[in-house]
Order: structure tokens, then sequence, then C-alpha cells
């Protein structure tokens, strides 16, 4: 059981999981276009 000023405060906090999810989708769309650009660079140098 919380006391009330705890969960006032948790209320107005963001939720971890929140920030980890939109960090975890920000560093994958990262990945995704360094990706890209390896595979755009190997395929001007290999011809596959």
């Amino acid at each position: 059981m919380l006391a009330p000023d705890e969960h006032e405060s948790s209320r107005n906090r963001v939720p971890p999981s929140d920030s980890y999810i939109r960090s975890f989708i920000l560093k994958s769309a990262q990945q995704e276009k360094a990706l890209h650009h390896i595979c755009d660079s190997c395929c001007l140098i290999l011809p596959w």
C-alpha cells in the first residue's frame, strides 16, 4: 500500500519503461540507418 504522497509523486513521473522504449526505438532507427549506409558502401565496393 503506497502512501498518498508516494502515489502523487509516482503519477507525475514518466514511467521508466516508456523512456526505455523510446530510447530503444531511437537506437534501432540509428542502427538501421547505419546498416543501410554500410550496405550501400559494400554494394559499391563488392559486386553481388
